[in-house]
């Protein structure tokens, strides 16, 4: 008979989930017994891809940056390698440089543990911010072509989440309130698009400090602008 530390109770034992030390005992017809024990270390790979300096994980334009793999156990046997090496100093470090990254770009690492041949892949997005904060339209056309028909803050799609509207109040030239919320303004009032003229905005906008791009701060902007169709 087998009797295995964990309960099983026939000569191999598959129910083996986590490290540890695993004992058997086998007895004979003779009740002549002998045990052994084996010790296991069981790993799972995971990588964790992170932007290390930065934390944020957005810099200025041409403003370097330090990219990390950590992964769920160490082992002198890893390879790694990053993808796209834009801007990297190495893509086959555990910890590459990004040089002067003048894009916002999403890296890809895979981790490779030589000696077990375990695989593991993660991804990190390091965001370039532009000096200088959205501009804001001096016109837009509310007319339903597709083109210019709302307005508010010029926001890139790779600055979408880091540059926010958390107010934008809109008057025409009478000092009418006619529009107060976060998004774009389509042009309408109660229901009628609005007519040809001039108009006021009041707009905060939270966003890297110029000086510091891992700190957001609110910008209060206003002007004005003229509504065509």
């Amino acid at each position: 008979t087998y009797v295995w530390s964990n309960g099983t109770t026939t000569t191999q034992t598959l129910a083996v989930t986590a490290s540890g030390t695993y004992a058997v005992t086998v007895t004979d017809f003779n009740q002549c017994t002998a045990a052994d024990n084996i010790t296991l270390d069981i790993r799972c790979l995971t990588v964790d891809a992170v932007v290390a300096d930065p934390p944020s994980g957005t810099v200025f334009l041409g403003q370097n940056a330090g990219l990390n793999s950590l992964t769920s156990y160490n082992n002198a046997g890893f390879s790694y390698s990053w993808t796209p090496s834009t801007f990297l100093d190495d893509s086959s470090k555990q910890s590459p440089s990004v040089q002067a990254p003048q894009i916002t770009t999403t890296y890809y690492v895979t981790v490779v543990d030589l000696d077990k041949g375990c695989v593991a892949i993660d991804s990190v997005r390091l965001t370039v911010v532009p000096p200088g904060i959205p501009p804001m339209p001096n016109a837009f056309s509310p007319n339903g072509d597709g083109s210019n028909d709302t307005y508010g803050p010029f926001i890139p799609t790779a600055l979408q989440g880091v540059y926010t509207v958390t107010e934008m109040r809109i008057y025409n030239r009478w000092g009418q309130m006619v529009y107060n919320g976060t998004a774009n303004w389509d042009g309408t009032f109660n229901g009628a698009v609005q007519q040809v003229d001039t108009y006021i905005y009041y707009i905060t906008l939270n966003g890297p400090d110029q000086s510091n791009p891992n700190v957001n701060i609110p910008y209060n902007l206003q002007g004005s602008f003229t509504l065509l169709h």
